[in-house]
């Protein structure tokens, strides 16, 4: 069978299927892919130092202060704020990793403990993540936190993506200071 009609049928079936008993194997596909191939990359020095850089720098951020910032990145579409996020080596780490993922991954972002992009693949339509339960929802799990989206169709993939969010620790001392959400393309699992 195709992956398409396994996805339906999986689907099918689960809607059929107590809550209890609901067994999701793409999203345990992707938490394989996460611990196999991203987890190690966030805890290189090139992530970690950018994370804890953006959280020292915005540690007296208010709230106001950041909406201010996403609105400005929202008008200017990206802008100069863009071109700084993306030259940063964090950010062409992550590039490097989507680029080099087969067409696994086709987004990766970074974001600091005040729900700002620390680091992105791909332009997104908001530098603020802050209010959003992608970043919400692992950061109330703590170092185990995560949040696993639905799939959804993506016109330019031409493929179902599921978005997986997991909160980064510091691994010297294992304290959480951010999260990355990665797009995964859920043919290619």
């Amino acid at each position: 069978m195709k992956l398409k009609t396994k996805l339906f049928a999986a689907i099918l079936t689960s809607m059929m299927m107590p809550v209890a008993a609901q067994a999701d194997p793409v999203a345990d596909a992707m938490r394989t892919v996460y611990d196999g191939k991203i987890q190690p990359w966030l805890s290189q020095g090139v992530v970690v130092d950018a994370i804890k850089t953006q959280n020292t720098e915005n540690a007296g951020l208010s709230d106001a202060q950041a909406k201010a910032i996403d609105d400005a990145w929202r008008a200017a579409k990206g802008g100069d704020h863009y071109s700084q996020i993306m030259a940063k080596e964090c950010s062409k780490f992550i590039l490097d990793k989507q680029n080099n993922s087969d067409g696994l991954i086709v987004e990766m972002f970074i974001v600091g403990l005040k729900g700002l992009n620390v680091c992105q693949s791909i332009l997104t339509s908001d530098v603020l993540q802050g209010d959003e339960p992608k970043f919400q929802v692992p950061m109330q799990g703590g170092v185990a936190g995560e949040l696993i989206e639905e799939p959804e169709w993506d016109d330019e993939v031409g493929s179902f993506v599921r978005k997986i969010s997991r909160t980064i620790t510091d691994p010297a001392n294992s304290e959480v200071i951010g999260t990355i959400t990665a797009a995964i393309v859920v043919d290619k699992l």
